[in-house]
């Protein structure tokens, strides 16, 4: 993965509710991108897909399915490929040729707007066959299914994405090649003038995505570069490609968010996160006045929350204005902690250097080890290597038999997001290994709630998660 901040051609939503899992309509840019990563440079005929029009099969655009390191032009393959983008082509169709208008209006799209791939002849100067695609869309299409499918309509008579990429012709695509070329773009552009900055944007330059992280770097007065890469150039496309692969923000973007201006994407304005809140009610945390290490506490929502119930609870965050926000919000109900016999302390420290935490190392000291820690929502800021400077140096700070509960966002969340990241069952399991001086306890499915303002409708924002128990283990002799 590249340096820095990539942006391409996905957009970031949330789910809306826990019953809002249906697949999204495809967006038109990045199944073209995923088109141009999958066709160009292969040696193979790119697979036509055709709409019935007067009892006449039209053309309406190309398909391609599978993986930029290798397309796949199996049949079943571009049946799957074509069928999860019913909609968009069939949609286009319509753009295509006025006729299927009518059809779309007396029968509705998907039957009235009939689809056939074109297989190939089964002999030399054969008549071409057309295989018939069923007259609906595959409603459980996942990101990673979305990101092996591909289609390039037919330009038509007038403009748009299609017709625009159709004026250019596309250069092989040697995906090793791109990825080292945009490497060595990324890291020239990086030398010049010997200036520190947290970001590189890479990025076609009017793609609106790019232009929305221009205005919110500049907004808060974030350093950053620029690696230009042209329209519906293999560099284009590999970057749509990335926007599914696990990538991390830099710390910066989390050291530099200012929460007293309001919008931080996960702030509950005080109210704890659901699965905290039910493991609390279980009794997971303990008894009262058990010390609680709150790992990436943010603005204290889970801390001051329990802190009100009892416990005392260390919050740690790389983000100062963090911290302010979280001694805010403790001072605002030190009324009710006092009376529950709790407390809080909020410092600013970083999760991948807690060997040089000085105040979280001096209450392990006290304590002989935190017996219980929390990170809600945090692991998933990181990247790999991030991930294990933090459980291990975390490792240090439990006592043996101390409990870490995790929440973290799933890789089943069905949004093709890739910040934060979504982690699966095997990461969790291997990051939290013997070898590393942890044994998982339980692994279970969750929500988490997201702020309402992050909803497409009142039902509020919800996140699939991961909520994971592991307990600290000996890890060599005399522990």
């Amino acid at each position: 993965m590249l340096p820095g901040l990539i942006l391409a051609a996905a957009a970031t939503r949330g789910l809306c509710g826990p019953s809002s899992l249906a697949a999204r309509a495809p967006c038109p840019r990045r199944q073209l991108l995923s088109y141009v990563a999958f066709t160009a440079g292969r040696g193979a005929a790119p697979t036509p897909i055709h709409a019935l029009v007067a009892d006449v099969w039209q053309p309406v655009g190309h398909l391609a399915a599978g993986t930029p390191e290798a397309a796949d032009w199996s049949v079943a393959a571009l049946v799957r490929a074509a069928t999860l983008q019913r909609r968009l082509i069939a949609e286009h169709a319509c753009r295509l040729y006025p006729p299927l208008r009518t059809e779309k209006r007396e029968h509705g799209l998907m039957r009235g707007v009939r689809l056939a791939i074109e297989a190939p002849p089964p002999s030399a100067g054969g008549a071409a066959t057309y295989l018939p695609l069923p007259d609906c869309e595959l409603g459980e299409a996942t990101p990673a299914e979305m990101l092996r499918c591909g289609f390039a309509g037919a330009p038509g008579s007038g403009g748009g994405i299609y017709a625009d990429y159709a004026r250019r012709d596309s250069p092989p695509y040697d995906w090793l090649a791109v990825r080292r070329r945009l490497a060595e773009q990324t890291k020239a552009v990086e030398e010049e003038g010997g200036t520190a900055s947290a970001f590189t944007l890479v990025a076609w330059p009017r793609c609106g995505f790019c232009t929305k992280a221009r205005a919110e770097l500049e907004a808060r007065g974030i350093a950053y570069r620029h690696v230009v890469v042209d329209k519906y150039s293999p560099e284009h496309a590999e970057l749509a490609m990335s926007t599914g692969r696990p990538s991390a923000l830099p710390e910066e973007y989390f050291r530099s968010l200012d929460y007293a201006a309001g919008g931080v994407p996960w702030d509950l304005l005080g109210r704890p996160q659901p699965p905290v809140r039910n493991a609390f009610d279980e009794g997971a945390f303990g008894r009262r006045g058990t010390v609680i290490l709150d790992c990436g506490c943010g603005a204290g929502d889970n801390a001051n929350w329990l802190a009100e119930r009892g416990h005392d609870v260390v919050g740690f965050d790389v983000s100062l204005s963090a911290v302010e926000m979280a001694q805010a919000r403790a001072a605002s109900v030190s009324a009710r902690i006092s009376a529950a016999g709790g407390a809080t302390e909020f410092v600013a420290a970083s999760a991948t250097d807690l060997a040089g935490a000085a105040r979280v190392q001096a209450r392990a000291s006290e304590l002989g080890g935190f017996e219980v820690a929390l990170d809600s929502a945090m692991l998933h800021c990181l990247d790999d290597d991030s991930q294990r400077a933090f459980v291990d140096g975390l490792r240090p700070l439990m006592r043996a038999g101390g409990k870490l509960f995790v929440g973290c966002f799933s890789d089943a969340n069905p949004d093709p997001w890739s910040n934060p990241r979504r982690i699966s069952e095997s990461q969790l399991r291997s990051l939290l290994s013997t070898e590393r001086g942890w044994h998982m306890v339980s692994l279970t499915s969750s929500w988490y709630e997201r702020p309402s303002d992050r909803a497409a409708s009142g039902r509020g924002a919800w996140t699939m998660a991961w909520w994971c128990v592991a307990e600290a283990v000996p890890v060599g002799p005399g522990e």
